[in-house]
């Protein structure tokens, strides 16, 4: 009986070691382009444009012709554009081109307020609750004092999914409040 029992559980073994074996060998030697299946860039842009080529993404946010990181979730605002990380609920990047006339303007930031993305999927998306009591300021990626043309640029900045929690005494308002001063008198 128990030299059935040490056939059967080295049988075992040997088939889970063929098996671990034969898909590392698989995976080892895939074709990157198996794996990797390109898409229009315009296509990723939910309810945007479709595009034959992915050069048309460009054309559709004067800020692209400087160039687009690749990205997973694209959200796109007036006044800018950002990469939102379901994972972490955070921006990766917000790209945004400031000009003289962004900066100017009658958007304000008393008749803007805080609001979640709606066009992210509830689970991954960031919630007013979030920052609640957390001690963390909503630090804006794309600074609202950058998007004055409209109240509507100037709202869409308060969209949590261009937030990111910020130390409040020391970093947002301080360091990082000097580094927008910096960009803005740039542009000036």
């Amino acid at each position: 009986m128990l030299d059935l029992r040490f056939r059967s559980v080295a049988l075992g073994i040997a088939v889970g070691a063929g098996i671990g074996a034969g898909g590392a060998y698989a995976y080892l030697n895939r074709s990157p382009a198996s794996v990797v299946q390109k898409a229009p860039a315009a296509d990723l842009i939910p309810g945007g444009p479709k595009a034959s080529d992915e050069a048309s993404v460009f054309r559709v946010h004067s800020a692209f012709k400087f160039g687009i990181p690749q990205t997973d979730t694209l959200r796109f605002y007036e006044g800018f554009v950002a990469s939102f990380d379901g994972r972490t609920r955070n921006p990766k990047w917000v790209l945004e081109h400031i000009t003289k006339e962004s900066l100017q303007g009658e958007g304000t930031r008393e008749s803007s307020s805080f609001y979640e993305d709606q066009g992210l999927e509830p689970r991954l998306r960031n919630r007013l609750d979030d920052f609640k009591d957390s001690g963390y300021d909503r630090g804006h990626m794309a600074p609202a004092a950058n998007h004055r043309a409209s109240q509507k640029a100037m709202n869409d900045t308060f969209s949590l999914s261009n937030i990111s929690p910020q130390v409040g005494p020391g970093f947002n308002r301080d360091y990082w409040a000097r580094f927008e001063k910096f960009v803005k008198d740039a542009v000036k």
